[in-house]
């Protein structure tokens, strides 16, 4: 079903130098957030819920979002507070565009902003619709509210005390396919082995403004698991849809491509391993299929368990490409506040 869903995405044939290249899609996740996290923001939890991470078998990771199942419940004040992050994203992106002096041909960038602005508007109409929320509506309310796909959902107009039946019409609003976000591990000609799980990684290690997962395969006996990251605070995985222009659909994956990275490797051998069962494997090109068990009371730690073992891998890459990130960040604003001072 996913490499459906890819082959008749617009990620096929939208751009010249990957149009003749088809990718197979082997697992995908919930970019799932801990959620205890004070980091983190309800707009990032938010968006964390309703986007996936699609891995590749040559270890291209994309995402798609929104993915909002009917009945989705979310606390009311972090479907607002994504809906606040988006309005500062437009309110900026118009900001930006009403500064640039006139020009009779729009520059690359501005193109870029002004199509970020219109994902912005969408990703709030579809996400008012989908929750009925209702347009500069404030935190009052029930603590919770669920998506209404599917079934009709009961409303009371300002003019009426009865309530009124009304279909969502997110339905309709099919998302689309993003990224690559992380860029393959190997050539299209490097068939000797496939990525094949993926699962999200890090917990409160990101630090609110990175998220993580890790990924891994099985050659033989060889397990490869990798680490990676994808930038957090909904900075790059926002809603988007198939109804997006092609010329929008570019623009914005020119933007999102290689925004995130592998930061760490682990080549797993078992001593143990017959040479003779091992060369046997390798040339007849057996792939184990392994599965991914993040720990559920280490944040740091992950399990892979394949057919002839378990294997267990401890990091903190996660937290320290975090920690880097955030120390970089407080250098360049220190260098900004340098320059200003008299």
């Amino acid at each position: 079903a996913e490499n459906e869903a890819y082959n008749s995405s617009s990620l096929r044939g939208r751009n010249n130098e990957v149009s003749s290249i088809d990718k197979t899609v082997t697992d995908f996740c919930f970019l799932a957030q801990e959620t205890s996290s004070t980091s983190t923001s309800g707009a990032s939890r938010a968006f964390a819920a309703m986007s996936i991470l699609v891995l590749c078998s040559d270890g291209a990771v994309y995402t798609a979002s929104p993915i909002i199942f009917d009945g989705t419940v979310l606390p009311r004040s972090m479907v607002l507070d994504a809906i606040t992050h988006l309005d500062t994203e437009i309110d900026a992106s118009m900001s930006f565009v009403e500064s640039l002096p006139p020009s009779p041909v729009e520059s690359t960038e501005q193109e870029q902003v002004e199509a970020r602005a219109r994902q912005c508007k969408a990703a709030k109409r579809y996400l008012m619709d989908a929750f009925g929320i209702l347009e500069n509506t404030s935190i009052q309310g029930s603590y919770y509210v669920s998506a209404s796909i599917v079934h009709p959902r009961s409303s009371y107009s300002s003019s009426s005390t009865s309530s009124v039946n009304s279909l969502s019409e997110a339905l309709a609003w099919q998302p689309r396919f993003q990224g690559p976000i992380v860029m393959p591990t190997q050539s299209d000609a490097d068939t000797s082995f496939f990525c094949v799980c993926i699962e999200p990684f890090g917990g409160v290690g990101g630090a609110g403004i990175i998220d993580g997962f890790v990924v891994a395969q099985s050659e033989g006996r060889t397990l490869h698991v990798d680490f990676g990251i994808i930038p957090g605070e909904g900075s790059v995985v926002l809603p988007r849809f198939e109804f997006e222009s092609d010329g929008d659909c570019q623009l914005i994956d020119e933007l999102l491509r290689g925004t995130g990275a592998y930061v760490e490797r682990a080549l797993i051998k078992d001593d143990q391993e017959d040479a003779e069962e091992s060369r046997t494997e390798i040339a007849t090109s057996v792939l184990r299929n392994c599965v991914i068990v993040v720990d559920p009371l280490d944040a740091i730690m992950v399990h892979v368990s394949s057919k002839s073992r378990i294997a267990t891998v401890s990091t903190n890459a996660i937290a320290v490409t975090a920690q880097r990130m955030l120390a970089q960040i407080d250098d360049e604003r220190s260098n900004k506040n340098d320059k200003e001072l008299p």
